[in-house]
This record gives structure tokens, sequence and C-alpha cells, in this order.
């Protein structure tokens, strides 16, 4: 679904979409059990939001919420010292982001985003599902997956001379 204008400096957007990664091999293997291979893994996913400008173009509102839901998801699993591919369940992505840019003057622009995952396993399965991390399968808890994310910047142009100008910017990121 393309973006539709709502008002002025104002667009709504909604898209859904499937994707895969494709079956593959354990380049990590040392042995021919390690070696694979794994089932594709698929994702379908659904995200709705709005962009906006505001204040004669010195501002930028961008918000959006999303749900991903992942099957025959690939992971590497420990077996004893042995690092095994395998397709091991389902899992389901759903959050909100935020994006806010301002520019009080033409020479300094602020930029902040904020982000909300709530990502879980729905299904452990497979030969060695078990064998996951305690808090990782008890939480049903993907890793990796930050629950909260944060950016914020600040970035200021001064020119020097008609051709050159000069640039500072100090940013902060942060995932918990």
């Amino acid at each position: 679904i393309e973006g539709v204008a709502v008002g002025a400096g104002v667009m709504a957007y909604g898209s859904w979409t499937k994707g895969y990664r494709s079956g593959q091999f354990n380049g990590r293997a040392s042995s021919t059990a390690q070696l694979g291979p794994v089932d594709p893994e698929k994702a379908s996913s659904f995200e709705v939001g709005f962009k906006s400008t505001f204040l004669d173009r010195r501002a930028r509102l961008n918000l959006a919420a999303y749900n991903t839901k992942y099957d025959a998801l690939q992971l590497t699993i420990l077996n004893g010292s042995l690092q095994v591919l395998q397709n091991a369940g389902a899992a389901t992505f759903k959050g909100i982001e935020a994006e806010l840019t301002l520019k009080p003057v033409n020479a300094l622009e602020l930029s902040g985003s904020f982000g909300y995952t709530d990502a879980a396993y729905d299904r452990l399965d497979g030969p060695l599902a078990a064998n996951l991390t305690i808090a990782e399968s008890l939480r049903k808890k993907l890793l990796k997956a930050p629950a909260y994310t944060a950016f914020g910047s600040a970035t200021y142009t001064a020119q020097v001379s008609a051709d050159t100008d000069v640039i500072a910017r100090a940013s902060y990121s942060w995932r918990s």
C-alpha cells in the first residue's frame, strides 16, 4: 500500500510484505552432523505509520508500528562444544518507532529517535531446542533483540567561506 496524503505535510502509509532467508548450510561446521542443511526461514510483516513536516518545514515527525512473524526460524544452537544450525521454531517481533527532527535555526539540526520492540518466541522446537540458554527459553525472549533503542544528535554547520563549511556533530546511541 502506498502512502496517502492526509493533509498538508502529512502522509499516512501501510505495508504488508512477505520474505524469506534461503535454506543454508552451517559454514562453521567441523563435522557432517553440523553441516545441515536447514529449510528457508519465512517472514510476514505488516507496518502502519505516518510521516509529517510542519513549522515551515523546520520540524519532521515520523511514527510507525509494526508486527513481523517468522516461521522456520534459523538458529545456531550449542550442542556441547559444537555449533549446530537448525530450524528451531517461530517468533514474533512487534513494536513502535518514533523519529523527530528540529531545525530551530538554519545552522542547527537536532534529531532524536526512540524504538520499542517486543521480540518473543512463539514456539521452540527442533531436536536441539532444549539446548537454548535457560534465560532465553524460560523468558521466551530473543537474544540480540533490544527492547528499547534511543538516539539523539545535534549538528551545527558554520559557513567559513562561499564554498567551505565546518560541521560539528555530537550524537548518542543507546540500546537496552
